[in-house]
């Protein structure tokens, strides 16, 4: 059901619906515990951890793939899943803000004053606001539709670059999350788009922030886990030289 990832179907279903069912979660509780809810998302908060190591855990499966592939000779793929574990790695340590969550050191104050929630970060740097939240929007638009929008190829590497199917609720709710968070100017001002359009939804989507944040790096962990199993498919777990499967010869 997911190409050559050969996920069961049960699991390529669950995978699916995690994301809508996390979401609804949130919702439900945002407005019916208030309390809980409060403790859930609150800095260094169980969403909050449970993000960080989803995001460590991603780069690390992630550079064991890298590893892989360049073992295989597959240079530009190895290359690529490099990047990908060293943003991976970026993401987790911005999420506890380079360890300022955990040992509550004082932000200098150069960066504080960039910073809107004054933090040891660089996501929340106002002038790169709405490069992030662009990237964001761009990312999860991609992630939707790719696996129905580009042409199939009848090559194992083709699935290492476009997310299968299962993933794209979680690639949905960056996507709406992100349209309803983008600042665009009107006049002298920058505002959220979602405010113009929409107040109520886009206040309704930051509020879920920390769970939206949950979703996607649990999506990420799963793309490059997906990615593992393919390459220890076609490459084998030792794999230390190129391969007569690396074509089209899908088995």
């Amino acid at each position: 059901m997911t190409g050559d990832h050969e996920v069961r179907p049960a699991l390529a279903w669950s995978i699916f619906w995690l994301p809508l069912l996390l979401i609804s979660s949130s919702v439900v509780l945002g407005s019916g515990s208030a309390q809980l809810f409060s403790r859930l998302t609150a800095e260094n908060g169980p969403i909050e951890t449970a993000t960080f190591l989803a995001w460590a855990m991603a780069a690390i499966l992630s550079a064991r793939v890298a590893r892989q592939l360049g073992h295989a000779r597959e240079a530009r793929l190895a290359g690529l899943y490099w990047v990908f574990a060293v943003g991976l790695a970026f993401l987790a340590m911005e999420e506890i803000s380079w360890g300022q969550s955990i040992f509550s050191w004082q932000t200098p104050s150069s960066l504080s004053q960039h910073n809107y929630q004054h933090e040891t970060n660089v996501h929340n740097i106002r002038s790169l606001l709405k490069f992030i939240q662009l990237s964001m929007l761009l990312v999860g638009i991609y992630g939707m539709v790719a696996w129905w929008a580009l042409p199939r190829r009848s090559d194992w590497r083709w699935e290492l670059l476009v997310p299968p199917w299962p993933l794209m609720t979680g690639f949905l709710v960056l996507t709406v999350y992100a349209a309803c968070t983008t600042t665009i100017v009107i006049g002298s001002d920058r505002r959220l788009l979602g405010l113009v359009l929409a107040p109520r939804v886009s206040l309704f989507a930051l509020k879920h922030s920390e769970m939206v944040e949950l979703i996607v790096s649990l999506t990420g962990l799963s793309f490059i886990w997906l990615g593992g199993r393919l390459t220890g498919r076609y490459l084998g777990p030792t794999s230390v030289g190129p391969t007569d499967r690396g074509g089209g010869d899908r088995r």
